[in-house]
């Protein structure tokens, strides 16, 4: 018999088990993820997706009894979605860590009204008798058509049909966190898996869990469609005659080897390059197809895609970019043409002897060593990734002349040539992706990327690509790899496969988020005609990507390109009518395409960062003092974003032009204009401010203004928002995890981004053009809307005719809105005192070795005592002069590996390294000892950049390995350079030096205890101190007014009485507020070792009860009001009913609450809020112009409230003792 599909669809779901209430539908799932379901009919897909999922139902049987009380317990890939209103992605994600902490969750979807994650959870997630999942939740195990990524069987049987080898897989796990094995182990067992022939264990059994082709499945009586009857025959045969034959297959799967990304849980299985397989074997896509299927069968998988092979995709270029004006060469003019940079280029061969390379004293070794001499002329690697060898008229001889080509006749003087590349001053770090006439042969990002690291690279140019406008594995490994490494840039092209203006043909790795992808204007020059700059080139490939979002980023001329070429065989080849040295000329050509034009923007990428790294921002001229030693990938890209000029439209082949517009997916954000970018006195005069690495969290919102004067360069001030947004999943269907948005506004006009009429939700680059004129004040905000992760660094850039930009720091935002805290624990804990204690004989874990990586965490827990931790000594392998640096956390690191928002950096040094099992101190003062109170848990991350740490493989996360009477070290995590991913569990090899906090020392107190106040009653007599004069700040009066009006507020809604001001109180505070910020700390102890009570006490105030509220880093009333009410201590003392009096101050970012009684009837209230004159102090400065005063230990995050650097301090309370009726005055202070 056969069913109708509602009624299939209904059986199903009667006999299935698990969480009903929360049950992912289908179109859920297509919202947030794509997959091969999204290439079927609605209705087959909803068959297929109910028929897969009772199939997985049944399997899951397998794992155990499927009751939530059960111990046996498997992890599976699943995806959870969370749609709890209200939150951001982050807090949906704490919220399911707190039911399922080893989830290890990885975000798949982020929006305002839902989050979505891939996660490794535990079977019983879908018992019946589950409570776990929430009501808000839904969740589902991932079925094999769920994992196969959209396009991925069509790409392969149009590959075969078109004779195209096909020649990698990729493929994702999802690990739990407390995972025995590293992910590299379980991509290896995989393969062994497909690999073998043992019925019970290999090829048969794969073919057994891949839904489509097992054997007890009744399809004809459940599946009635011809279409699904097709599917089961296509995969039946596929895996008959791929992964079970014995002929032509056999070698595929034999020779398979395992490629690493720059995710530790990320993999691709090759062929290798074709030159030791069987060709038929490679083009089969019966082989490919069945290694599909056999990977989405794997239990640890949650994702497979084919991985297309990447295909390669100036003088005129020079003048174009820099300023479009005909000839005119403004940077290199000044002396801004790449010097001190090196760009890695790769690329098939690179001739270097081609007379804009050739050095006539010696050529750096062509390798696998990542041999880098600084010493010779341009080329100083050359990393010969296949062959090293380079063709006659060879693509990556062009490309990179274009990038920082400069000739030399003798191959020793340089002079101007017909050809130099844009950044010509620059150097090469060269990485050979070609093997004979093919190309390209590209491993993942960090083979790709680490030897021009080595060389000192911090830009990549990439003028290669494939087809596919998804967001790919390779897509995902830049993006994770430049998340990691945030001060590198590649520059990618897009492709040459928009003729007839032909949309989504962005090719990956061009469509990641975190490059700048490239398309081509025509140049004006060869076979064109004069102005032709204003145009697109017809082939340059259109976005958007396959999620939506813009792209190209930028473009640059790239249509008959006049660039080296390498003549084989010949030495010094130059321009044309120039003689080479052996006699020949013919060392330039003309070619076209985007790879032509991403070379043009990484050599003015080189000049960008030139520019910084010098110190010509802000004043447009040289100025060592002003450098920016460390540019973000962010901040560059945002600057060269921000110039981009508009062009008018394309022009086609036979003559027409098809008129364009900003951000219309045809030329993103422009053709790069130099000019436009960056000021430079004497060639413009526009104005830059830079807000570089800032930190934004959840909430959060933060604004500038910028008063517009007149100069002559614009009539405009734009405004550019980059940021480096954590890797998306392969195959997203909205791959932006962390939503920031950028408004601006004038004279109650709001402009929102990127041409739009709201906010962009799609992309992580947002520009936004306004007319000004002089006069106009201009308003500039970021807000984080909605983060899935604590917090996200960010980059803003706004120019234009702009006043007293020499006077804005480039890293301090002036005012920050009130935001909620984060949730998670404070990075460091708050210490309670100056003196740290007796040091204590070192701990050492092992020296044991047998392991490493770039670096290692690890947990240590104070025991009885609070401890300091005071430094490390370090297990470094490889003997040489290495750079360590030292992160930490409050908490245990589990499920943090990867977050970097939520580690801060508090110190590094370079250490010389003796090998393995010999400990090196890094030395005392590296960090300020780091605070842990008695009973908690502190993470710690040491990674060395160029290094690799030693540590020991362990038997048990989180488990105790080490101890002494004071401190525990616990079993971590190995980790590649810089939060790379995870290896668990691992034991870093190395010893703590710490001191134990004597027991005089006062720490935190666990409760929380409000002020303690004696009823009214006859006071004892109070004798008041002599009254110090204590210093006093102009206060603006509406702000007083805003601070006794929220106060008055809070203790309305709880039926307290109101307080009024007193200005001995005031006083009192203002002593206190001024002395914090002359001395940089932040206590209730003064620097004259006072108490709150001994301050109000020298102010002339008789009280009976005393409390006080301290806190730092906020730039608000209502800022600084939400962090103490957050805070149960600090809202007591707010709150309670006995006090009457009241007094505030705030000096710099330090701000004091006294709250006072006086049963005496002594004290009254102030008839205004200006106290009696006694000296001076500054006057407060307006809240848009504060800099934040570093606070002493280190940031110390409020526990509920505030951004890192807005402390409300966790430290200890001291109450006095309750007294008697009859007692004297008592004192009850919270920080």
């Amino acid at each position: 018999m056969y069913f109708t599909q509602a009624a299939l669809i209904a059986a199903i779901s009667a006999t299935s088990t698990g969480v009903q209430a929360g049950v992912l539908e289908l179109s859920t799932f297509q919202k947030v993820w794509t997959s091969e379901l999204d290439h079927q009919s609605y209705e087959d897909a909803e068959t297929s997706f109910a028929t897969e999922n009772a199939f997985m139902t049944a399997e899951l049987a397998t794992f155990g009894t499927l009751d939530a009380s059960s111990t046996d317990d498997a992890p599976v890939s699943s995806i959870l979605c969370n749609h709890q209103m209200g939150q951001s992605g982050y807090e949906r994600a704490q919220q399911i860590y707190q039911q399922y902490p080893n989830s290890n969750l990885s975000v798949l979807y982020n929006k305002k009204e839902l989050s979505c994650f891939l996660a490794a959870l535990p079977s019983s997630t879908f018992a019946e008798n589950n409570n776990k999942v929430l009501d808000s939740w839904t969740v589902a195990p991932l079925t094999s058509y769920m994992k196969i990524r959209a396009g991925t069987v069509e790409t392969i049987e149009s590959a075969h049909e078109s004779g195209e080898d096909l020649k990698s897989i990729g493929f994702s796990v999802c690990l739990p966190a407390t995972q025995e094995q590293d992910s590299a182990s379980i991509a290896d067992g995989i393969l062994e898996r497909i690999q073998a022939r043992d019925e019970e264990t290999g090829r048969s059994l794969a073919m057994d869990k891949f839904h489509w082709t097992r054997s007890d499945v009744v399809h004809d009586r459940i599946l009635y469609t011809s279409t699904h009857r097709s599917r089961i025959g296509r995969w039946r045969q596929a895996m008959e005659e791929g992964i079970n034959a014995e002929h032509q297959c056999q070698s595929l799967f034999d020779d398979l080897e395992t490629l690493p990304t720059s995710d530790v849980n990320d993999f691709i299985f090759t062929m290798g390059h074709g030159d030791a397989m069987d060709p038929s074997s490679a083009a089969s896509a019966h082989c490919m197809l069945s290694l599909v299927a056999s990977l989405a069968a794997q239990p640890e998988v949650c994702s497979v895609e084919n991985v297309q092979q990447n295909k390669e995709v100036n003088d005129i270029a020079q003048w174009i970019t820099q300023s479009y004006e005909e000839n005119k060469r403004p940077f290199w003019d000044v002396g801004l043409a790449g010097a001190g940079q090196v760009v890695q280029v790769s690329d098939s061969g690179l001739d270097t002897n081609n007379c804009y390379f050739w050095d006539a004293d010696g050529e750096v070794v062509k390798d696998l060593t990542r041999t880098v001499d600084n010493s010779r002329r341009k080329v100083i690697q050359y990393y010969a990734y296949k062959d090293g060898v380079a063709l006659s008229n060879d693509h990556g001889t062009h490309v990179a002349g274009s990038v920082l080509g400069h000739r030399a006749l003798d191959g020793k003087t340089e002079s101007t040539g017909q050809a130099d590349g844009t950044g010509r001053d620059a150097k090469l770090a060269f990485f050979d992706i070609g093997l004979g006439a093919q190309c390209c042969y590209v491993p993942g990002s960090s083979t790709l990327f680490g030897p021009g690291a080595d060389a000192g690279a911090k830009l990549h140019s990439a003028s290669w690509g494939s087809n596919s406008a998804t967001y790919t594995s390779s897509a995902r490994d830049f993006d994770n790899y430049i998340y990691n490494n945030d001060d590198f840039l590649p520059m990618v092209a897009a492709g040459n496969s928009g003729n007839g203006n032909a949309m989504q043909t962005v090719g990956s790795p061009a469509t990641a988020k975190n490059i700048i992808a490239v398309g081509a204007s025509a140049s004006g020059g060869r076979d064109l005609f004069s102005g032709a700059e204003k145009y697109l080139a017809y082939f340059s490939s259109r976005g958007p990507t396959a999620d939506g979002r813009l792209k190209p980023d930028i473009v640059a001329p790239g249509y008959q390109i006049l660039s080296s070429a390498g003549v084989q065989n010949q030495v010094g080849e130059c321009d044309a009518g120039i003689p080479s040295w052996g006699g020949q000329a013919g060392g330039l050509s003309y070619k076209s395409g985007t790879s032509m034009a991403t070379p043009v923007v990484s050599g003015n990428m080189a000049i960008v960062r030139q520019y910084l790294s010098e110190g010509w921002y802000p004043s447009g001229a040289k100025v060592p003092a002003d450098a920016i030693s460390r540019p973000s990938a962010a901040l560059m890209k945002a600057i060269v974003l921000n110039g981009g000029q508009s062009l008018q439209a394309v022009y086609q082949t036979n003559g027409s032009k098809t008129p364009v517009a900003e951000y219309d997916n045809n030329q993103g954000f422009g053709r790069i204009n130099m000019l436009n970018s960056l000021p430079l006195v004497g060639k413009n005069d526009i104005s830059m401010k830079l807000y570089h690495d800032e930190t934004i969290t959840q909430g959060q919102l933060e604004s500038v203004s910028v008063d517009v004067v007149s100069c002559e360069s614009t009539n405009e001030v734009r405004a550019t928002l980059v940021w480096t947004d954590p890797p998306g999943q392969t195959g997203c269907s909205d791959c932006l995890i962390n939503d920031l948005d950028l408004v601006a506004s004038k004279s109650g006009t709001v402009f929102y981004p990127n041409g739009g009429t709201s906010a962009d939700t799609k992309n992580n680059a947002e520009r936004i053009r306004l007319p000004a004129a002089a006069g106009d004040k201009i308003t500039v905000s970021v807000k984080g809307t909605n983060l899935a992760n604590s917090s996200q660094k960010y980059s803003l850039v706004i120019t234009g005719c702009l006043d007293n930009v020499a006077k804005t720091p480039t890293t301090a935002f002036p005012t920050k809105a009130p935001t909620k805290a984060p949730s998670h624990a404070p990075t460091i804990s708050a210490k309670p005192t100056a003196d740290t204690g007796e040091l204590q004989p070192a701990l050492q874990t092992t020296l044991a070795g047998g392991n490493g990586s770039g670096g290692a965490m690890f947990d240590l827990k104070a025991k009885d005592s609070d401890i300091y931790i005071h430094s490390f000594d370090v297990v470094e392998q490889t003997r040489k002069e290495v750079e360590v640096w030292i992160y930490t956390k409050a908490g245990t690191h589990s499920n943090f590996q990867i977050d970097k928002e939520a580690w801060t950096r508090i110190g590094s040094t370079t250490i010389i390294s003796k090998g393995n099992g010999v400990r090196v101190p890094i030395g005392e003062r590296v960090f300020k000892p780091v605070y842990v109170k008695a009973g908690d848990t502190q993470a710690f991350y040491i990674t060395f950049p160029t290094g690799t740490i030693a540590y020991t493989n362990g038997n048990s996360f989180g488990a105790v390995y080490a101890q002494d009477d004071n401190l525990q070290f616990l079993q971590g995590s190995g980790l590649p350079h810089e939060f790379g991913g995870k290896y668990s569990p691992r034991v870093w090899n190395g010893a703590i030096t710490y001191s134990k906090v004597s027991n005089e020392v006062v720490a935190p107190a666990p409760a929380t205890p409000a002020p303690v106040i004696p009823a009214p009653v006859t006071a004892a007599p109070v004798i008041p101190a002599p009254v110090t004069p204590a210093p006093v700040v102009t206060r603006p009066p509406e702000w007083l007014s805003e601070m006794l009006t929220r106060v008055n507020k809070e203790r309305a809604d709880t039926g307290a009485p109101a307080l009024c001001y007193n200005d001995k109180l005031i006083a009192a505070a203002l002593t206190h507020s001024q002395d914090m910020a002359d001395n940089d700390f932040l206590s209730h102890t003064g620097s004259d070792g006072s108490s709150a009570g001994d301050r109000a006490t020298r102010a002339g105030y008789a009280w009976n009860g005393i409390a006080e509220n301290i806190a730092s880093g906020q730039k608000s009333v209502e800022q600084v009001m939400d962090a103490w009410m957050d805070s149960a201590p600090h809202k007591a003392n707010i709150l309670n009913s006995a006090y009457e009096h009241f007094g505030v101050a705030r000096v710099n970012d330090r701000w004091t609450q006294v709250f006072g009684l006086n049963n005496s009837g002594s004290e009254i209230c102030s008839s205004t809020v200006t106290p009696a004159p006694v000296t001076a102090a500054p006057t407060l400065p307006p809240v848009g112009a504060v800099t934040p005063a570093p606070v002493t230990s280190a940031p110390i995050p409020s526990p509920s409230a505030g951004p890192t650097e807005a402390t409300v301090t966790p430290a200890p309370v001291t109450s006095a003792p309750v007294p008697s009726p009859s007692a004297g005055p008592t004192e009850a202070t919270v920080t």
